[in-house]
């Protein structure tokens, strides 16, 4: 890893971010495996409004020697400071050596290179059902040939294909202290977190809005009806 002469602006900025990342759900499927991963989407989706807030941004730069690819990932801080990693691999599967397995394979090296340099772990979706935070009914069904244009570069990369279809989803962390019904999960309470705090609501605004509500904390939202809905618009999404 390389990085600028000083980096303390930046690791600074890097700790406050980290505790704002919503987690990275692992919602992709490879049907040949028969396991869950997180896609790129995922992880980027889960850090880039905590990065953008502490002015933080991460670019990722593909490049390719003979049959192998490379992706260098720099993490640039506003003050100028940065650090850097690259990932070099194989983009040929077998025999085969083309554009979509070069592709794929950009992919790949992008997503893991995100995940390290950022010192992301993903979440399980089992884990989370296990534990009570979370329960998920997914259907998922195998690829047939017209689905060819829903596959990611990832699969010809013999990576995992991305979930077709979930039919059902319902998550719940806790209990409302006032009704007790089911509370919205711990990973949507995160996200509202993020997104106000990143379009610069205060906490006292925050606190307000949450009692017109009804609500003295995220945490108590009920996941039925809409007012997480009603939140998160008013937070700014």
């Amino acid at each position: 890893m390389n990085s600028s002469a000083e980096i303390d602006k930046l690791a600074t900025a890097l700790i406050a971010a980290k505790k704002e990342f919503l987690p990275a759900l692992k919602t992709a499927y490879n049907p040949h495996y028969k396991s869950k991963y997180v896609d790129l989407a995922g992880v980027t989706e889960a850090t880039d409004a905590s990065l953008a807030k502490h002015d933080l941004v991460l670019v990722q730069s593909p490049g390719g020697e003979g049959q192998s690819i490379s992706v260098t990932s720099r993490l640039i801080h506003s003050s100028g400071q940065w650090i850097e990693g690259t990932f070099t691999l194989p983009a040929a599967t077998g025999t085969r050596f083309d554009a979509q397995t070069a592709c794929g394979a950009v992919t790949y090296a992008r997503r893991y290179s995100y995940m390290g340099l950022l010192g992301i772990a993903p979440e399980d979706d089992d884990g989370n059902a296990a534990s009570g935070k979370q329960e998920v009914k997914q259907e998922v069904r195998e690829l047939k040939p017209k689905d060819i244009e829903d596959i990611p570069d990832d699969a010809f990369f013999a990576e995992p294909i991305r979930e077709l279809k979930t039919t059902k989803k319902t998550t719940t962390a806790g209990v409302n202290d006032a009704t007790g019904e089911a509370a919205i999960s711990e990973g949507k309470a995160k996200r509202f977190w993020a997104i106000s705090l990143g379009k610069g609501k205060s906490k006292t605004e925050i606190a307000a809005a949450l009692a017109a509500k009804g609500l003295s904390d995220i945490k108590n939202c009920p996941w039925k009806g809409k007012t997480y809905e009603e939140l998160v618009e008013w937070a700014g999404l």
